[in-house]
């Protein structure tokens, strides 16, 4: 019952913001789940007994999710960002001198969480900022290829589940949810098209499996991350869906994808 009504409460103002409200609007939605979700990816890195660069993670988190609205079409600004980044943990490293043996872990994790919450994040901006002016509805298609998806693999591993997919990783996933969630998929690609996108049929069909296969596998990978860090969610921050994180982890793999097939195929 928590999960349906986080979901409730927070769908219609994200629908508005994506759709309706200018451009600056959804950048600034993104900077702050991207800050939320990177905090959370730190502290899950701080209980694997990990350290990060905290602070200029965060900056260097926002100025990357920002060049990628400055610049949608060309994505020199975020090179660059990320050469100074990569500098940065370096040389913030070599200044704990009494901890070199970390020198290239603290750097190195920093520098992936980055990569994995702001960066992918960065792309939805891209996407929603290009995109021919279609960006919003892409948006839109992606987050019911992936909610669809969940949903479908739930009720079907419930169901059905009998053989585990990833017991080591996952214990409550199953292969039949997995199939559930291509099915879900499936029916988010028919929504899709009817409602909002003019994709052939046959080419949106295999897009959004694509991304369904990859938000499983995103949920898998945050889902190793926490079971290194002997946690079940990344925050509370979300009653029913737990953290940040835990709630965006099955597009962020989906969307530099996405938007590679709009900047060839569109």
């Amino acid at each position: 019952m928590k999960r349906w009504l986080t979901a409730l409460i927070l769908l219609p103002p994200l629908i508005f913001t994506i759709g309706y409200l200018p451009k600056w609007c959804f950048l600034l939605l993104v900077v702050v789940v991207g800050i939320i979700a990177l905090e959370e990816f730190f502290s899950l890195a701080k209980h694997s007994q990990l350290e990060v660069h905290r602070l200029a993670g965060h900056t260097y988190s926002i100025l990357l999710i920002i060049s990628f609205y400055a610049q949608f079409d060309k994505q020199s600004y975020v090179l660059g960002v990320l050469s100074l980044a990569t500098i940065s943990f370096l040389f913030l490293s070599l200044q704990r001198n009494h901890q070199l043996n970390k020198l290239l872990i603290c750097g190195g994790i920093t520098l992936l969480g980055i990569f994995y919450v702001s960066v992918m994040l960065g792309f939805l901006v891209a996407i929603h900022s290009g995109a021919s002016g279609t960006g919003p509805q892409w948006i839109l298609f992606l987050l019911v290829v992936n909610w669809m998806g969940d949903t479908g693999a739930y009720y079907v591993g419930r169901l059905l589940g009998k053989r585990k997919l990833a017991p080591r990783i996952s214990p409550n996933k199953t292969w039949a949810g997995s199939v559930g969630g291509l099915i879900g998929n499936t029916l988010a690609v028919i929504v899709g098209q009817y409602f909002f996108l003019q994709t052939a049929f046959i080419e949106l069909l295999f897009l959004g499996w694509t991304l369904g296969v990859l938000g499983q596998l995103g949920d898998l990978t945050e889902s190793a991350m926490k079971r290194s860090a002997h946690l079940k969610d990344s925050s509370n921050l979300l009653p029913g869906h737990g953290g940040m994180l835990d709630r965006i982890d099955s597009i962020l793999l989906g969307a530099p994808v996405l938007f590679f097939y709009l900047s060839f195929f569109e």
